[in-house]
């Protein structure tokens, strides 16, 4: 009879993956107790399995980004034990291990991650240990060095953990929001960690296989960027979060034509659930714009729209768009001659939007995943038709130093039904300062809802804003500065510098 339930989500990229896939499933054949399930996800199967006995295999397609949650997910749907061990493809623990998460989990333990020290194999020590037909094992005179004692502290589910079949649907199942790389490991140890009775960590050691890095492409950025972005709402929400969270993915995860028929958030929309439109005028302005479509796509509120206008000599933002192949997102091009202005822009923009709902998305901000969420509850709470925040967040560029503003009606971050906007124009036609006339206006006919929620807005000087910086410090004189720690988690959040 199977221990474990192996459960391994696979995606073709190099020799050295695959390599390092097939030392792992010769590794796991020596133990006639567990149950290998491989899923491998990709537009056709590539990966040759062999005859080995205790592995089954099973290919999804998926034409999109790789998806660590959703491959797990379809594998638990079809284990037959009651103890799962989740697992990367290129991560190895010993027999030892093995062996002392069986015992375990026969009593009361619910949840293990079987390490203490995660150690990064580099290439030559791979090849030295694919080399070996016999049990895991490496010789490293530093052996001591690893993720931990370099500053990194993987989650308590990095890279590979156990835990029972009952525990994990509790939890939900994996997030399958988390599209491409990161935060999906974060995310289950959070959930893990909320309902699990008595879980423990084994001092024993990891090994993560050598492979070449993956190619920094711009779609895999931006992947990286929207997951962080979804992490954070795991940092944030209170503990009730878990418990919702887990009940509707419960109901939603493992679908094996997820990619087949829709992107991952379609299914969840509700019919109820009004359109949002939120509106992006841009210029030249590639590496803010993709964060802010990151931004974007991390909306927990998912009946969304993103309505992008340009002008026809911009063709890195064009480029950019039309690669991104996102059911949500339309770009249009207005000719360059005659110039436009901002206010007539925007208000182009309106006039496009499908939505009940218009929000102002500029290209140079940050917004928080509950944005759109948070604005649209104090607009149905307070029956009005618009809410604009009293405070936000400031990000300076000089000074690299983060601000709480004062209060006041902040007009970049407007959301309002469209229906109740002037006809005649609701920006003003000009260049700069577009927004001010059409808050003043909802404001005179009782129109704005009001929260104090800072922490959904950042607005950032990046050198290049509608405003010149002599606008910003005289914003920055009336602000409060944050302190050194809380400045820190948000530029944290609103860095656009990543390393893959």
């Amino acid at each position: 009879m199977h221990r474990f339930s192996y459960l391994i989500t696979y995606r073709e990229s190099d020799a050295s993956r695959r390599n390092n896939l097939r030392y792992l499933l010769n590794q796991l054949a020596r133990d006639s107790s567990l149950e290998i399930i491989l899923v491998e996800q990709d537009v056709s199967p590539h990966f040759e399995v062999g005859d080995q006995t205790n592995l089954r295999y099973i290919f999804v397609e998926n034409a999109g980004s790789f998806n660590k949650s959703w491959g797990l997910n379809i594998a638990a749907k079809h284990a037959n034990c009651e103890r799962l061990i989740l697992a990367d493809s290129d991560m190895l623990i010993d027999a030892l291990a093995l062996q002392e998460m069986s015992q375990l989990m026969a009593g009361d333990v619910d949840a293990i991650n079987p390490y203490t020290a995660l150690i990064d194999l580099d290439e030559h020590e791979t090849q030295q240990l694919l080399s070996n037909a016999s049990a895991v094992h490496i010789e490293r005179s530093d052996a001591l060095l690893n993720r931990k004692s370099i500053g990194q502290n993987p989650p308590f589910c990095g890279g590979v953990f156990a835990v029972t079949r009952a525990l994990f649907e509790v939890c939900g199942g994996m997030d399958e929001r988390f599209e491409g790389w990161g935060g999906e490991d974060d995310a289950i140890s959070k959930r893990v960690a909320h309902f699990a009775s008595n879980m423990i960590s084994l001092d024993h050691q990891a090994y993560h296989l050598w492979h070449p890095p993956s190619a920094p492409r711009l779609e895999e950025s931006h992947d990286y960027i929207r997951n962080l972005g979804l992490l954070t709402l795991y940092y944030e929400r209170p503990q009730s979060f878990y418990q919702q969270v887990a009940q509707a993915d419960s109901a939603t995860n493992a679908s094996e034509a997820k990619y087949v028929t829709a992107k991952l958030a379609s299914s969840t929309l509700s019919q109820d659930s009004p359109l949002v439109s939120c509106l992006c005028v841009t210029r030249n302005r590639v590496n803010s714009l993709q964060r802010a479509i990151a931004c974007f796509q991390a909306q927990s509120y998912l009946h969304t729209e993103l309505l992008i206008v340009c002008e026809s000599d911009d063709t890195a933002t064009i480029q950019y768009i039309d690669q991104l192949n996102a059911a949500n997102i339309r770009l249009h091009v207005v000719p360059v001659e005659p110039k436009l202005s901002l206010g007539a822009l925007r208000n182009l923009s309106i006039g496009l939007a499908h939505g009940e709902f218009i929000c102002q998305w500029d290209d140079d901000d940050w917004y928080h995943p509950e944005r759109i969420t948070k604005q649209l509850q104090v607009i149905y709470r307070q029956n009005k038709p618009a809410s604009v925040l009293p405070r936000w967040l400031i990000h300076h560029r000089n000074n690299d130093k983060v601000y709480c503003s004062n209060v006041r009606l902040w007009e970049g971050s407007l959301l309002c039904r469209k229906s109740v906007l002037p006809t005649d124009g609701a920006y003003a036609i000009q260049r700069k300062g577009e927004d001010s006339k059409l808050i003043e206006t909802l404001y005179i006919a009782d129109h704005i809802a009001v929260e104090d929620a800072p922490e959904l807005y950042v607005y950032c000087s990046s050198g290049d804003n509608t405003w010149d910086d002599k606008h910003f410090t005289n914003i920055i004189a009336a602000s409060v500065e944050l302190s050194e720690q809380d400045a820190a988690s948000v530029k944290k959040r609103i860095d656009f510098s990543i390393q893959l």
